[in-house]
């Protein structure tokens, strides 16, 4: 099958384009506090008088900021890829985040007019893109049926790397969507007292930790996509891991080293941000391994095109 032929949806495309925009751009607006603040206003949530409870808010935001990134790589190598499986794959995830702040977060507030609205429009509009407007296949071509290869010790790594990550990010989501003041006492742990100090129900901290449960949620449906995939499509998988590699980056340069700034480095070490290290590290590594391991195949590829 030749992915170059395939025609792709222009509503799909432009879908995939607001996709991308959305995510990077709020990815600044979340990361940045001075807009982060104005965001929120927008979004309809009123930043707390508390210090403590603010520095909180702000740190969780920083957070949403490094998922919404992650999201954002997804959307860009949706729109390099001409193969209508890759744009899908990489579609349903994002997909999933209008739906799941309305099941989750803006149910826990009480569905404010303005925000409902806009999650409900845009579950609607990508959802209706997913089903209606398709990408084309291109014309299937009769290949000879080959044996596929047995699995190589590098493909098992990358299938425990890949199910690890997976893992990790599904128990993430769900303890900040299920019970977020437990998932952001893990985070914060020094700041113990923050989801005391504001008494309203929910208190804006507990809602920005489930639009970050949220965010993850699809990242990790993404990782699990590039689980099932890894040996049959080599772009959804470099996909993923460039994806959770910027997650990790942007955890570490953002809610990890300004809690470490506020509460102090020994702190920042008991948190559960403090797993992004090694887990940026490992995401590192693999690119690199991966790097290597394709060396030999883009060789015989060259040979074979001198030929």
């Amino acid at each position: 099958m030749t992915s170059s032929l395939a025609r792709l949806n222009k509503a799909r495309t432009f879908v995939l384009w607001a996709l991308a925009v959305v995510w990077l751009a709020e990815m600044v607006l979340w990361g940045l506090r001075p807009l982060s603040e104005k965001w929120m206003r927008f979004w309809e949530l009123n930043a707390p008088e508390d210090p403590q409870l603010a520095t909180g808010l702000d740190l969780t935001h920083a957070f949403e900021a490094a998922a919404k990134g992650a999201l954002g790589v997804l959307a860009v190598y949706a729109l390099r890829s001409r193969t209508p499986f890759v744009r899908s794959a990489l579609f349903v995830p994002m997909a999933l985040v209008p739906p799941l702040n309305l099941a989750f977060q803006f149910r826990a507030q009480g569905f404010p007019l303005r925000p409902t609205l806009i999650a409900a429009t845009l579950s609607v509009v990508v959802w209706e893109t997913f089903f209606l407007f398709k990408d084309r296949e291109a014309p299937a071509r009769t290949e000879p049926a080959t044996a596929r290869s047995a699995l190589s010790p590098w493909d098992a790594l990358q299938y425990v790397w890949f199910i690890s990550n997976a893992i990790v990010l599904t128990l993430a989501s769900a303890l900040l969507l299920f019970a977020p003041d437990t998932g952001l006492r893990l985070v914060f742990p020094c700041f113990s007292g923050l989801l005391d100090a504001d008494h309203a129900a929910p208190s804006g901290l507990t809602l920005a930790g489930m639009a970050v449960g949220v965010h993850l949620t699809a990242v990790a449906t993404a990782t699990w996509i590039a689980t099932i995939y890894a040996r049959r499509n080599v772009i959804v998988r470099q996909a993923v891991a460039a994806s959770n590699t910027l997650l990790a980056a942007l955890v570490c340069a953002l809610p990890l080293s300004q809690f470490a700034l506020a509460a102090g480095r020994s702190c920042a070490t008991t948190s559960l941000l403090i797993y992004s290290v090694p887990l940026l590290a490992g995401w590192l590594t693999y690119a690199a391994l991966s790097h290597r391991a394709a060396l030999p195949g883009r060789v015989r590829l060259a040979r074979s095109t001198n030929l």
